[in-house]
């Protein structure tokens, strides 16, 4: 599903530097512009991979309300399993599936936010530039 009025806004840096707080800031100052506003982050998927086996094997840890302390446990894991992984399997698997969480959206936002490394990001606007 295409979108005319699609902006979509990019944070990168190294963990723990700011990204989701940006999003967050980004987000209630759009909303008060009265855009919509839609987050998405390469991590949420990663998270909901390894939820379950998070919980059960970690002492009750959830990964989508961690701790300081806690993630710097449990980032290593992220990291191994979405980089070292899966990249292995298919160098582009977030990046796909960022776009099908994109294209399922059932109704136009004016405006996403999305997290994302700059290697990333630089993929995904060539992507865009060369899909048009």
């Amino acid at each position: 599903m295409k979108h005319k009025n699609l902006i979509v806004i990019g944070a990168g840096g190294v963990a723990r530097s700011g990204k989701n707080t940006y999003c967050d800031i980004a987000q209630v100052l759009l909303e008060r512009k009265r855009y919509k506003v839609k987050q998405f982050s390469f991590a949420d998927k990663v998270r909901d991979d390894l939820a379950e086996f998070v919980f059960k094997k970690c002492d009750g840890i959830d990964i989508r309300n961690m701790t300081p302390e806690q993630k710097d446990l449990i980032r290593p894991l992220m990291v191994w399993y979405g980089t070292d992984f899966w990249r292995k399997l298919n160098i582009n698997k977030w990046i796909d599936e960022l776009d099908r969480q994109i294209k399922s959206i059932s109704e136009p936002y004016h405006n996403h936010i999305h997290r994302f490394t700059r290697a990333q990001a630089l993929w995904k606007r060539y992507a865009l530039q060369g899909a048009q």
